[in-house]
């Protein structure tokens, strides 16, 4: 028989086995969570990625629906109208024509970052939309607005605005640019066209009608640029298009087609949203070379030299 010492001894090694089994249970167990942790967090680094990129994707296909849908409206107006483009007021005509409430213009809002524009309208007041003829071509105030567009300033917050009503700008070479006008010529460009017969217009399907501006830049319904291609005459972004899609703006076309464009340069046209009045930055500040391909690629789509 085995004394009680032995006896004592045989169950204390028996139980100091037990128990460094369950420690190397409980090891084992812990190093297989944090593999599964890792292979999750590599997975993840992996597909978000990916999934970024089809949001972005998806954004700018939904864009360039919105595009679509305002040049179908853009040339069934001209097609009831007499050939006659849609009037397509800057500067602060546009916002006079919500405030006298006669909204003569495809829109007649003017976007800040303030609650109001300077004329003490609403920046987030639909009537500049909804109440134009140009309207009932489109039907859905959804249209002007890019899905990828949330910006809203902290003071707009504070007044209760949770977002602007619109991203897109026309063309300021399109439509009638301010009350009284008749000319075929640009008032800034006179070397230029100003179309505002769809007959007038050359080639329909080089030339945009529509775009993304930029949050900061945005403010009346038009985008104005240079049209000129020499370099020498190209040096700053009048107006800023946006880069909402992955550094690429959405356009259309006169011809009614809609595209997608990537920029190149992130130093003078990819540019983040400062919540502040647009800088103007010249293109000799991107060396590359980058940010003129970027204008003039935008301005030779603008309009053509008057024959």
């Amino acid at each position: 028989m085995l004394s009680l010492n032995k006896l004592n001894g045989l169950r204390s090694t028996a139980g100091e086995r037990a128990q460094r089994a369950a420690k190397a249970g409980r090891a084992f167990i812990l190093i297989e969570l944090l593999v599964v942790i890792a292979i999750i967090a590599i997975l993840a680094a992996m597909l978000l990625p990916v999934l970024a990129r089809a949001k972005a994707k998806g954004m700018a296909t939904h864009c360039m629906n919105n595009s679509r849908q305002l040049m179908l409206g853009w040339i069934q107006y001209y097609n009831d109208n007499n050939d006659q483009l849609v009037n397509n007021y800057g500067l602060l005509y546009a916002a006079n024509e919500e405030s006298a409430k006669t909204y003569n213009t495809w829109a007649n809002d003017y976007m800040t970052w303030s609650a109001t524009d300077p004329l003490g309208n609403p920046v987030n007041d639909l009537d500049g939309l909804t109440q134009a003829p140009f309207y009932r071509y489109t039907g859905n105030v959804a249209v002007y607005k890019c899905p990828a567009d949330t910006y809203v300033s902290s003071q707009q917050m504070a007044a209760g605005i949770t977002s602007r009503p619109r991203s897109y700008s026309m063309n300021f070479f399109f439509g009638c640019p301010k009350p009284g006008f008749t000319g075929n010529l640009n008032g800034t460009y006179p070397l230029y066209r100003q179309f505002l017969k769809a007959a007038s217009i050359p080639t329909p399907a080089d030339l945009f009608v529509t775009c993304d501006e930029h949050p900061d830049s945005i403010n009346d319904g038009m985008l104005q640029e240079n049209p000129n291609s020499d370099i020498t005459q190209v040096t700053v972004w009048n107006d800023l298009p946006a880069s909402y899609h992955d550094g690429a703006c959405g356009f259309a076309f006169a011809d009614g087609h809609a595209e997608i464009h990537k920029f190149k340069s992130k130093v003078c046209t990819i540019l983040p949203v400062t919540y502040q009045q647009f800088q103007q930055v010249p293109y000799t500040a991107d060396s590359s070379g980058a940010g003129t391909q970027d204008m003039l690629w935008v301005g030779t789509r603008s309009s053509v030299l008057a024959q």
